[in-house]
Parts: C-alpha cells; structure tokens; sequence
C-alpha cells in the first residue's frame, strides 16, 4: 500500500488487527467454528487503515487535494464526520462476521456431501 501512495498509517494498522484476528482463532484452538467466524470479523479490519489519514489527518489529507476542486472537498468533507471511521470499522466488521457465517455454511455442506462431516 506505502509503494502505490498511502501513507504509512495502514501498514501499523493492519499488523495489529492481523495480530488480533490471529489471537482470537488461536483463542479457540484453531479448531473453534465460532472463533474462526469471529477472526473472519475481525481481520478485514485491516482495510479501515487506509481510511485513517481521512480522519486523523484532515487538513493534510484535502490539501494534497487541492486538483480536485474545493466542492469535492467540501462534499468529502460533510460526508465523512469523524464518528463515521467507527461506522465503517462496525460495517466492515459485521460483513466479515457474514462473510465468515457463509463460508462455514459452504464448508458443512460440502463436507457433508463428501461423507467427511
């Protein structure tokens, strides 16, 4: 992500949501269905980062945007309050948790077909 022009936010970031989504599955033996739907919750986090300098860095983040006109800006702007970051990072999560619920459901099917479940 730093080599295609982000900033280095996302890159801490996304190691530390790794490291959760890797605790969590470790926290159910690597064997746990529902800590494998909850890791899958929980590591696509990670894409949140690329988000952060929207939120934490707003001055710097538009005046590199200058190009695009002050009314993007200004429409950017009122779209993206700072209590928006937690609404994508609650989205992102309950996606996850559904994405996460799919995949178990495909894995028992398809286990139960192959005689293996």
């Amino acid at each position: 992500m730093f080599v295609t022009g982000m900033t280095w936010m996302p890159i801490p970031f996304s190691i530390l949501t790794g490291i959760i989504a890797e605790l969590v599955y470790w926290s159910g033996g690597y064997k746990s269905m529902r800590s494998a739907v909850l890791a899958a919750g929980v590591f696509p986090l990670w894409s949140c980062g690329n988000y952060l300098p929207l939120f934490l860095q707003r001055e710097q983040y538009f005046a590199g945007r200058t190009s695009y006109g002050q009314e993007y800006i200004d429409a950017v702007m009122k779209f993206t309050p700072n209590w928006m970051f937690f609404a994508l990072l609650i989205a992102t999560f309950v996606c996850g948790i559904i994405g996460g619920l799919l995949g178990k459901a495909l894995l028992k099917k398809h286990f139960e077909r192959a005689g293996i479940a």
